[in-house]
């Protein structure tokens, strides 16, 4: 009897011990998830889990899993949140299920906004405002469309006179006393992306640049104003110097009142 009781107890450990062995062999890919999202490698955590998910997952380990997946990307999120990277967090923050994850993305608009506002983008400001529920981002908006109205509807004053000519005629308006000031032209666009493209680039070069619409709905760039020919001509050197879309710049001579 003690016999039977002892051969019994030997097969019964040895089936728990293969079954334990079994199991660790049957979900590497888990065991590797877990490893990695402790070690806080979420990247690496959100391919284990997938792994693991797309071959025969227990099924009362789904739903953990799945749940892990989120939180990996809200993790990434909040990674890139915290470098600045605006549209990466985006993107992490929009696969994840976190309660967090859209104050998250509402935030990372708000930020794009402020941004491009600190950049005259007013239109990449008015694009990312849209999409944010932050307080004040309605405000926001307001004052980027005004902005780019009055960028866009802003002509310079009328007057005479090309690049290299002497331009201009004087004269008083109204019995005020008129002053000569010059322009530069720098470039027309059909659309107004690719002018508010140039205007950006020659404000990060320190241009004092902006954009005039037509009434043939062309978009002018312009930088200016200035008091002189001679320091108009200086900055017309420089422009020039930034390649070969700058090239055909010319100087505008113009008179107000």
């Amino acid at each position: 009897m003690k016999k039977s009781y002892g051969l019994a107890l030997a097969v019964f450990l040895v089936l728990i011990s293969s079954f334990n062995s079994s199991c660790k062999k049957e979900n590497p890919e888990l065991k590797a998830a877990d490893a990695a999202y402790l070690a806080g490698d979420y990247q690496k955590a959100i391919t284990s889990y997938q792994a693991y998910l797309s071959g025969t997952p227990a099924e009362d380990k789904i739903a953990a899993v799945k749940n892990k997946i989120s939180e990996s990307y809200y993790n990434l999120g909040e990674q890139a949140f915290n470098a600045r990277n605006w549209q990466e967090a985006i993107t992490n923050y929009s696969q994840s299920e976190n309660t967090n994850a859209a104050a998250g993305i509402s935030q990372c608009y708000f930020n794009m906004g402020e941004e491009a506002m600190a950049k005259n983008d007013y239109q990449a400001a008015i694009d990312a405002y849209t999409k944010s529920t932050e307080p004040g981002a309605a405000d926001k908006l307001k004052a980027a469309q005004d902005a780019l109205a009055a960028g866009s509807t802003a002509e310079p004053a009328a007057g005479t006179g090309t690049g290299g000519g002497t331009g201009g005629t004087g004269g008083t308006t109204g019995g005020g006393k008129e002053e000569n000031f010059f322009l530069i032209k720098v470039a027309s666009f059909p659309a107004q992306g690719g002018a508010q493209l140039m205007v950006n680039q020659l404000l990060s070069k320190g241009f004092r640049a902006y954009q005039v619409v037509s009434q043939t709905k062309q978009h002018t760039v312009f930088v200016g104003k200035f008091p002189s020919r001679d320091k108009a001509q200086v900055a017309l050197a420089q422009i020039h110097a930034l390649g070969k879309g700058y090239k055909k710049a010319y100087i505008v001579k113009r008179e107000t009142d």
